[in-house]
Order: structure tokens, then C-alpha cells, then sequence
């Protein structure tokens, strides 16, 4: 349960600091190898889409595969299954100031000064 966890909090934390404007795809994987370090995992591969970040970046996925008798001290035996996957997906945060492309069409649309989502 412990590498399990530490999957995940990796994978959101890090998902978390990709949504961040003027983030990139290497800090999001830098951030979830010191993270994945921290907890004693090794062995894990990490995969950050998008590969770049951009005003157009709607949401970005952090996926950490890691083997689970590479990690553990449980012998393999006592174990079902070795492949732990852990996925998260968060909107960027430029999510909050897209307007929709017919905003201009739509009356109370285009008398909102707010910033809105699609």
C-alpha cells in the first residue's frame, strides 16, 4: 500500500505543478523523480503529456508505471500482479481564461467582462 500511495501523491503533486503558467514538461518530471527518491521508489518511468506547454495547453496527465516487486520487500510471491500504474489529469490553469471562439454571437456572453470556461 505504501508504494501505491507514494505513486500516486507523486503523480498528482507533480500533475500539480504542471498546471502552473510557464511550467514545462522537464521541471513536471524533475519534480516527480525527487518526489519518487523521497519515498524509496525506484524503477518507475514517467510519462508528462503534453510534451510542451503552451497558452493553448488544456490539461496535462502525469502517468507513473512502476514494478511492484522492484519496490517492496514482500516477497514476489505473496503478490498478484507487478505493473502498479498511477494516473492524474488536471486543467491548466489558462483553462479559467479561454472564452469560447462564439462568444461574440451569444448575447449574454458577450456582455460578461469575466473570463470563461469552454
Amino acid at each position: 500500500m505504501y508504494v501505491r500511495q507514494a505513486l500516486d501523491q507523486t503523480a498528482y503533486e507533480s500533475a500539480r505543478i504542471g498546471v502552473v503558467s510557464g511550467t514545462t514538461q522537464d521541471q513536471v518530471i524533475s519534480r516527480a523523480s525527487t518526489l519518487l527518491q523521497a519515498y524509496g521508489v525506484s524503477f518507475a518511468s514517467i510519462n508528462v503529456v503534453p510534451e510542451t506547454f503552451d497558452e493553448t495547453t488544456r490539461e496535462v496527465t502525469v502517468t507513473i508505471t512502476s514494478s511492484f516487486s522492484e519496490n517492496s520487500w514482500i516477497p514476489q510471491t505473496f503478490v498478484t500482479g507487478d505493473e502498479m500504474v498511477a494516473t492524474v489529469t488536471l486543467d491548466h490553469e489558462n483553462q479559467a481564461f479561454l472564452v469560447p471562439a462564439d462568444a461574440a454571437n451569444d448575447d449574454v456572453l458577450q456582455d460578461n467582462d469575466e473570463p470563461l470556461d469552454e
